[in-house]
């Protein structure tokens, strides 16, 4: 069992662009920590501007924002682009997540006792939870008797990994476990996960914080059986301590990600894409650089991409990226369509891949770089501290965005830089070391 503590968000100092363009001319600065967007154009000086990040993103994926913020008592939605902080309090950027599915119908109970379940037993009570937008619940109120809820969702295929959360408010206040590492249904423990007909151990658990009383749960489980059951069981010799729950999340994957409220039906969200258009910047279809501070989380594929790149009208076709691909290289490569550079470059290791199962972790992000030009280009790594330069040819073209991507798992950019001219691998490695 692992528990996040509550971190109040700290404000943070924005990046210097002078310093982050290290005496470039001209170039953009994207700072997701301070929440900034410098652009240098010496070519049309109008476009020179400082802007807050939110006014040139945007997220034609997002079908929810995230992270939960407290509002007025309330977890609401934050900008979808706000910083997220680990637990020492420490921004860790802007998250950019995978596409994923609340597989739980009325995730808030909003119709009651009938709201979805497939199972209840014991004296389980309607009741208010001001945490969340529904302000519903139920609350587990006796400790003399087994009580359950449980919703049903597909039934999972043997050996599928699915996540189970929910958020949780103890009648005492204080967070839901008490260090314990007893059977589930044992003293230790004031209440047991159930997921697909197997009881969660406090060993399992993984509790954050949100503040106000509120925690959230998470147990990840590879089903070996069938049965669709998820929810929450008391047991009479479980300890006395009372509680109310609300908002139910299931999810294929092995770890939780940001809550969707669902309705009658399971919802999708869809992945996050946040985009800065190309003309937000000094844009060079003959050469360019991107650098990248961030870290990746968790995944579920075998593909595990993700990349920083800018992008076409097909982007199939069209894209010059920094492409992080395979599960076990974690490799940077130049990666371009067919109209511009088609291949990859030498895979070399990108940056941090967090594979700690507590969640939000305590990173270390990494710098990585990609340079792209007529006479070739260039890689560079921090994690490494590797930089080579590249003979092969980039046909210019343009391109018209600059694209965030997650594919799978979840990523936090902490800033990006975009140079609008190619850089040798010795200058990448300055960049990336700085």
């Amino acid at each position: 069992m692992s528990i996040v503590p509550y971190i109040e968000r700290p404000p943070s100092a924005p990046l210097d662009p002078t310093i982050a363009l290290l005496g470039e001319p001209e170039g953009a600065v994207f700072d997701f920590i301070g929440g900034k967007a410098w652009i240098v154009d010496k070519k049309n000086p109008a476009n020179t501007m400082l802007r807050d990040i939110g006014d040139v993103l945007t997220n034609p994926g997002a079908s929810a924002t995230k992270p939960l913020r407290r509002t007025s008592g309330k977890l609401e939605s934050a900008p979808w682009w706000e910083k997220e902080f680990d637990a020492a309090g420490k921004p860790m950027g802007m998250r950019v997540e995978e596409q994923r599915v609340n597989a739980s119908t009325r995730s808030e109970f909003q119709t009651g006792l009938n709201a979805g379940t497939s199972a209840r037993g014991g004296q389980i009570l309607e009741t208010s939870f001001p945490h969340l937008s529904e302000n519903k619940g139920i609350a587990f109120s006796v400790a003399t008797e087994t009580t359950y809820v449980y919703k049903a969702h597909p039934a999972p295929a043997v050996g599928d990994t699915w996540t189970f959360s929910f958020f949780i408010e103890m009648d005492d206040g204080l967070a839901p476990n008490i260090g314990g590492a007893g059977a589930a249904n044992g003293s230790d423990h004031p209440f047991a996960p159930f997921i697909h007909n197997a009881l969660q151990p406090m060993s399992n658990w993984v509790v954050t914080d949100c503040g106000n009383k509120l925690y959230r749960v998470a147990v990840t489980h590879t089903a070996v059986a069938t049965n669709s059951h998820i929810g929450v069981l008391k047991y009479p010799g479980n300890n006395a301590r009372t509680f109310k729950i609300s908002g139910y999340q299931i999810e294929k994957a092995s770890f939780a990600s940001s809550y969707t409220k669902t309705d009658a039906f399971a919802v999708t969200r869809a992945a996050d894409q946040p985009q800065i258009p190309t003309g937000f910047l000094p844009y060079n279809s003959a050469a360019g650089t991107l650098i990248l501070d961030g870290m990746a989380y968790n995944f579920d594929t075998d593909t595990r991409n993700f990349s920083l790149g800018l992008y076409g009208p097909n982007s199939s076709l069209d894209y010059a990226a920094l492409l992080k691909q395979d599960l076990t290289g974690r490799n940077a490569r130049l990666y371009g369509g067919t109209r511009g550079y088609s291949g990859n470059v030498n895979p070399q290791n990108f940056m941090e891949i967090l594979t700690d199962f507590t969640f939000p972790v305590a990173p270390s992000p990494k710098k990585t770089a990609v340079s792209w030009g007529p006479d070739g280009h260039s890689v560079a790594t921090g994690v490494t501290g590797y930089a080579q330069d590249f003979p092969s040819l980039w046909t210019p073209f343009n391109l018209s965005r600059l694209e965030f991507r997650p594919a799978d798992g979840i990523m936090w950019y902490r800033s990006a830089i975009y140079i609008p001219r190619k850089l040798a691998a010795n200058e990448l490695l300055q960049r990336v070391r700085a």
